[in-house]
């Protein structure tokens, strides 16, 4: 009976030293209790594993289809996982760059100079390959950190066109303004000017009007 207690015991460590490649034994009398119920750890260990795993893989897909940049590093910024958004926003590439540190990837003063003032409440703007991000660190789990670029150059450059639009329509409203409003002034003081005079002032008057309506 004893050295039966023995082999249970040896097949039992056996397990606990590898009990991802080693099947449970088998046991009987108080064994089959003790096998039966690591046997449902076990079980439950895989299924969470499981979902963990499933669950892992929904979420990268779900960020491979942000528009934003996604870069995933540890808590010494050696790259772990990026997103196709940053990888065009930032040059770079999971399958190359994966271990490495990305501010040696990013070669951005502006990038260095935010990284070691470690500020990262406030986002940082950077002008990088041509383009402008809006870029954010937000650190998590105590050891990883997620790196979040926005792309604002279209945006940027819509602006710059609104802002001159409306600079250029200022400037060329300014002018029929002040022909009206010279000729309103006239007026006003010479109540009694001539009808001839008058009326060449009313169709400049109203040509600038028309001039505005089109602008």
């Amino acid at each position: 009976m004893f050295l039966i207690q023995l082999v249970y015991l040896q097949r039992l460590g056996d397990w606990l030293d590898n009990p991802s490649s080693s099947r449970l034994p088998d046991g009987s009398g108080a064994w089959t209790e003790v096998f039966s119920r690591l046997y449902k750890l076990r079980r439950g260990d895989e299924k969470n594993q499981a979902e963990l795993t499933e669950w892992l893989a929904r979420f990268r897909q779900a960020m491979t289809l942000l528009p934003d940049g996604v870069v995933i590093m540890d808590d010494v910024l050696f790259l772990e996982w990026c997103n196709p958004a940053a990888e065009h926003h930032l040059g770079l590439s999971l399958s190359q760059d994966k271990g490495m540190r990305v501010t040696n990837l990013v070669r951005s003063p502006e990038f260095m100079d935010y990284i070691i003032l470690g500020r990262y409440e406030t986002p940082l703007t950077l002008s990088f390959r041509d383009r402008k991000l809006i870029a954010h660190i937000i650190p998590f789990e105590n050891r990883r950190q997620i790196l979040v670029t926005h792309d604002v150059t279209e945006s940027e450059r819509i602006d710059m066109m609104r802002r001159d639009f409306i600079a250029n329509a200022s400037h060329e409203l300014r002018t029929p303004l002040t022909v009206i409003n010279g000729f309103l002034e006239i007026a006003s003081l010479q109540p009694d000017l001539d009808i001839p005079t008058r009326n060449a002032h009313l169709k400049l008057m109203s040509e600038q009007g028309e001039r505005m309506q089109r602008l």
